[in-house]
This record gives structure tokens, sequence and C-alpha cells, in this order.
């Protein structure tokens, strides 16, 4: 919390100084997600909603449990104009919960195949960090990739019920701010 209350003061004077938060584009990984979303918000409520984040980004927000998302919040769509998530590991660091306007869900979300390792949280590590991966590669690529269907389980996409639904693109050029839903890619 202390964190998050330095993040948005910080970012209240740049504002408050000439930059405009509809051109921020916040991205945090793991629990720096849930950090930046609470920092986003607590930048509304502090500036009476003068200065919205244009864009926040989670990789693989952290699961904080019941508990601590009560106290904290969790990244969601009120946190700034755009929010999206993508998830990578669902079953001990992140979730599987679509958070923000958009959430992209890479092979399902929870293990990825090359994390094949034998200790289930060096294989969970594995698949957390792999949000990196995607993110990094769609900075370095200057044309739209990571195609997405729109769907919403990995059930449904495996088995091709998804084939013929909207298409998005996850990553840093997906400019679509009216995107809404849940995306599976694989």
């Amino acid at each position: 919390n202390a964190l998050a209350a330095g993040v948005s003061s910080s970012l209240i004077n740049l504002f408050d100084n000439g930059y405009s938060s509809g051109l921020m584009n916040l991205l945090g990984f793991s629990l720096g997600a849930q950090i930046l979303a609470r920092s986003s918000r607590q930048v509304q409520s502090q500036s009476s909603r003068r200065h919205i984040i244009g864009r926040l980004t989670g990789l693989d927000p952290w699961s904080l449990g019941p508990i601590n998302s009560i106290t904290i919040g969790t990244l969601s769509s009120a946190d700034a104009q755009w929010v999206e998530s993508i998830h990578t590991e669902g079953n001990l660091r992140g979730d599987l919960e679509s958070r923000g306007h958009v959430s992209f869900f890479v092979n399902g979300g929870v293990t990825q195949p090359m994390c094949n390792q034998a200790l289930p949280t060096t294989r969970a590590d594995c698949s957390h960090v792999f949000a990196l991966s995607v993110w990094a590669e769609s900075v370095r690529t200057v044309s739209l990739t990571f195609a997405s269907l729109r769907c919403d389980t990995w059930s449904d996409f495996s088995s091709g019920l998804c084939n013929s639904n909207e298409i998005a693109y996850m990553g840093r050029l997906n400019s679509a701010s009216t995107l809404r839903g849940s995306f599976m890619l694989g």
C-alpha cells in the first residue's frame, strides 16, 4: 500500500505539471500489476478524477487471495481508461479471472508448454515469467502479433468452437480500446 501511495503521488505530480494522464501506459508484472492498479485508483480518487491513466497492462497479475484482494484491491476495468491483462499461469502465482476490459489467456493461462520442470513450483515460476517474454516479443515486433480468438474457455478454444469468433491481437501494438472480453491464444 505504501509503494502504491508513493507511485500515485509521483504520477499526480507529473500530471499536475502538464503530462497528460491519458497518454500514460502503466505496465506491471505479477504483484506489480496489483500495485499499479491500486496506484491508478488512487490517482483518480486523489485528483477528483481529473487524471485517469490511459492504459494499464497487467502481466500475469498475482493472485492476492481473498483477504488481500479486499484490502489492496485487484486489477479491474475501473483502474484506467483501458485495462488489459495477459495470463500465463493460473494455478499458483497468477489467476484465471478475467481482469480489466480485455484478458488474454496464453495456452489457456495455466501452464506453458515449454515449462515442463518436475517441481510444480518451478513449473509455475516458468509459466508466470513467460508473460514477460510474450510482452517483450510484442514490443520488438513492428506488426500486430499474437492473434487471439474471443472465447470464454480454453476447452471451447481447443475444441475449435471459437474459430469463427472475433480476432484480437495481444500486446503493445494493440490499440483497440473498444475491445472487451476474454481471448485465447495457443
